[in-house]
């Protein structure tokens, strides 16, 4: 069992509270090694978004305009497959008109597949006309696609840092050329219960973890504020259970941005941590043969009822991609740049989603 092992370690990190540089990095092994004793799962969850002008009004079940659906995420590391689908009424209802043949919608239906190598992406979006649904699937290089559709606490499956890890500020504070700094690191309490709070600034921002050391290190609330402006992304964690006998994972966790007032909120129904996937689980199929494109070979595989990276048919011919990408998106308040690395990655993407546009498919159901 986990716990009773983490038991010197949480009291010795109550010990060392006055240093702060072994402190953190206690804090992040202790949270390492209960979220990497859970390698394997299956989870069954409601996923909400909607709107609340408060991360207490969204914890509370108050938000306005909820949207919920069910999604399911099954993981063996460096494999997983992530789904979760929206109704045609749902994505026709909140979509809006960007173009005279395009819409965009709120929602992010999406499925995926990672080996962690690619990413196989199944991208799903209503047609023009409102009576059908449009299709696109797609391969892309690295496993940063099928990661950034993983909504499940902790986001396990998903085996990258992110702006909500504490690791990853810790970093970033670590090289003095990113600006960030660690702040504090005090005792605290949080809603009754011991925690330790773990700060950090850069610029006009600072980012707060409130953080369980008794259950798995795992942050019970994080706060990013813009001291000038008063944005705010915060995440909180709670109904924390013991799973399997060896690691805590929260059943209920809630992101809130104040701008523009989204909040998404994720409730595990029933999560199994002990059975190993088959894995015959890493696999999407489809209701008739889809076609695939590979957009880094910038190649099309021949259509399949069944897709599985790890058994890819030969390629088919090439295509061209488009070659202006145009700008980049917004940067969401909050979030941070990403590292170095990411940089090539991101453009090649936008430039492959203008180009899938052209690749879409529309099945009426």
């Amino acid at each position: 069992m986990l716990a009773p092992l983490l038991a010197p370690l949480v009291g010795t990190l109550i010990a060392l509270g006055s240093d702060t540089g072994v402190t953190v990095d206690a804090i992040r092994t202790a949270y390492e090694a209960n979220r990497e004793a859970l390698a394997y799962g299956s989870i069954r969850f409601q996923y909400i978004r909607g709107r609340s002008s408060s991360i207490e009004q969204a914890v509370a079940g108050r938000g306005e305009n909820p949207i919920a659906t069910e999604g399911s995420h099954v993981f063996d590391l460096p494999h997983g497959r992530t789904e979760r689908i929206n109704t045609l009424e749902q994505m026709a209802t909140h979509r809006r008109q960007v173009s005279e043949t395009s819409f965009a919608t709120s929602l992010d239906p999406a499925r995926a597949l990672t080996d962690g190598e690619r990413s196989l992406v199944h991208r799903i979006n209503v047609a023009p006309d409102g009576t059908g649904l449009l299709h696109g699937v797609s391969i892309t290089p690295g496993p940063e696609q099928f990661y950034g559709r993983v909504v499940t606490p902790l986001r396990l499956g998903a085996d990258r840092p992110t702006h909500l890890d504490l690791g990853y500020y810790i970093d970033l504070a670590a090289d003095e050329a990113t600006g960030f700094s660690l702040t504090g690191v005090e005792e605290d309490t949080l809603d009754g219960v011991p925690v330790v709070r773990v700060r950090f600034a850069s610029g006009d921002w600072s980012y707060t973890f409130w953080i369980d050391l008794r259950r798995g290190a795992i942050p019970l609330r994080f706060l990013s504020r813009n001291e000038e402006t008063g944005e705010t992304t915060a995440q909180v964690n709670e109904d924390l259970r013991l799973v399997a006998e060896k690691a805590w994972f929260p059943f209920r966790s809630i992101f809130h941005m104040s701008v523009p007032r989204l909040y998404k909120e994720t409730v595990v129904l029933d999560a199994d941590f002990e059975t190993r996937p088959d894995p015959s689980s890493f696999r999407l199929t489809f209701d008739e043969p889809t076609p695939v494109q590979d957009l880094e070979a910038r190649a099309d595989y021949p259509p399949r009822e069944t897709w599985d990276l790890r058994d890819l048919p030969a390629r088919g011919r090439p295509f061209v991609m488009a070659p202006d990408s145009g700008p980049p998106p917004p940067e969401m308040p909050g979030e941070l740049d990403p590292p170095r690395r990411w940089p090539w990655l991101l453009g090649a993407l936008a430039a492959a989603l203008v180009a899938g546009l052209g690749w879409f498919s529309i099945r009426h159901r």
